[in-house]
């Protein structure tokens, strides 16, 4: 069974990624759509689903290692 933490966890990742999304969507759209739907998802899925990179130069940053 989940534990109420790992709950919350989900709960804060969903908010996140949906606002992302959404904020992403809501710019892309104000900006004239410029490109793809499909070339916008292929350009920022990944840094949804992996994170950035750039962010996290040095890899795996403290209190992390338990998403290993």
């Amino acid at each position: 069974m989940y534990e109420r933490r790992d709950l919350k966890e989900a709960a804060t990742a969903a908010t996140m990624i949906s606002w992302s999304v959404y904020g992403l969507t809501y710019r892309w759209n104000m900006e004239g759509r410029k490109e793809s739907p499909a070339d916008l998802a292929q350009r920022t899925v990944p840094l949804i689903a992996d994170g950035v990179p750039f962010l996290h130069p040095l890899g795996n940053h403290a209190g992390m290692e338990r998403y290993k």
